[in-house]
């Protein structure tokens, strides 16, 4: 498996440790759990394995400290902001006009799934 490149990549673990695979993620520090989100690729073998055994195995180093909570999905978290973006957008697009429903598209997901940067919300739309 191998670790993939996604649009809400906020930050990169081992990027410049030579022993280590680069791990992008989206590290959400509005979640008190401060997940971190990261997309994996299966290699078409071990896509064909999976297919044939129904599992995945799942190694964890603890280093002797408290197990943390896991999620296994298949689903993409991020869709449903996408979802919500894509239908706000275009009611925006029929009520404002194209530009201003573009200029707000930013603020919709970060309502959603709170992607807003470090230095603070999206601008305001220009009227």
């Amino acid at each position: 498996m191998e670790p993939v490149q996604f649009p809400e990549v906020n930050k990169t673990y081992g990027a410049d440790q030579k022993e280590y695979l680069p791990l992008p993620g989206f590290f959400n520090k509005a979640d008190p759990a401060r997940a971190f989100t990261t997309k994996w690729k299966l290699s078409p073998e071990e896509l064909a394995e999976v297919q044939r055994t129904g599992h995945v195995w799942l190694t964890i180093m603890t280093y002797g400290r408290p197990l943390q909570p896991i999620l296994f999905q298949t689903v993409d978290p991020f869709e449903l902001g996408r979802q919500e973006e894509k239908a706000a957008s275009q009611t925006r697009a029929e009520m404002l006009g194209h530009d201003a429903a573009q200029a707000d598209t930013r603020r919709v997901v970060s309502n959603v799934i709170d992607l807003r940067p470090e230095e603070g919300p999206p601008p305001a739309p220009q009227a």
